[in-house]
């Protein structure tokens, strides 16, 4: 077999090939962080837009989690989007 024929034809080919096969997916992959990071950006200005404001205007109330004010929060679409719903009264562990 002559080395240089494989160096020269099949090598750079074969390379090629593989590269290519790569590439995209690759690309994918960076392409997806991407909208992840845009996803979590876009979350949490509408939490501190619209969350923050809810809670931070019960400054006339002594109880911020009362009545009204503690279904407007807990009813809306954003509070939703931030997870796993937390317990309001933490008791300590279970």
């Amino acid at each position: 077999m002559n080395w240089d024929i494989v160096l020269q034809y099949v090598l750079p080919s074969a390379l090629g090939v593989v590269a290519g096969l790569f590439s995209p997916w690759a690309n994918w992959g960076i392409e997806k962080r991407k909208q992840r990071l845009q996803r979590r950006r876009e979350l949490i200005a509408g939490w501190r837009l619209e969350l923050i404001p809810m809670v931070a205007s019960s400054q006339d109330s002594p109880e911020i989690w009362a009545g009204p004010k503690q279904a407007k929060v807990l009813s809306s679409p954003l509070y939703a989007s931030s997870g796993p719903p937390v317990a309001l009264h933490a008791e300590g562990p279970a």
